[in-house]
């Protein structure tokens, strides 16, 4: 005897889709497998779209979350080693970490120098003459020899 508990899809947080029927051709299956396929892709991309990213750091045994698109840019600076500068729209954090750690995993920053990570979210200009990126607030940070050409292609592609 099967146990068909009703409540078991509201408990795994499912729904259906859809509902084919088997007595419809096979050109009108095909059909509404692919209109689920795509309508399926559809809500996946709009929930990733809704869904706020965080970047996340820690200062001894307490966590701490920003918006990704609040946080400006990471860098370390040589008397500090081992330590890390965050710099976000409304708050500043000095924590324990590695740039070439976090540049793993948050694949959205840019890495401009050995030092900086990042987000192209908020540059406001690039010269590349002098090789400078300025953001809002004012702030200012230098772009190595080799990624100047790479954020020159990058910031040409976000035009278009």
């Amino acid at each position: 005897i099967l146990d068909l508990n009703p409540f078991l899809t509201l408990e795994r947080k499912i729904a259906p889709l859809d509902y084919i029927l088997k007595d419809k051709t096979l050109e009108d299956i095909k059909s509404k497998i692919i209109e689920d396929i795509n309508l399926a892709r559809a809500q996946y991309v709009e929930a990733l779209y809704h869904q706020q990213k965080l970047f996340g750091y820690r200062i001894g045994s307490r966590y701490f979350s920003v918006p990704m698109n609040e946080l400006v840019m990471l860098y370390t600076v040589k008397e500090r080693p081992g330590s890390v500068t965050m710099i976000a729209k409304k708050r500043q954090a000095e924590f324990p970490g590695n740039l070439n750690n976090l540049e793993e995993k948050y694949t959205n920053l840019f890495c401009c120098d050995k030092s900086y990570l990042v987000n192209l979210d908020h540059v406001t200009s690039f010269d590349a003459q002098a090789r400078q990126l300025q953001f809002n607030q004012g702030l200012v940070c230098k772009v190595s020899f080799r990624k100047a050409r790479d954020l020159t292609k990058l910031m040409k592609d976000r035009e278009s």
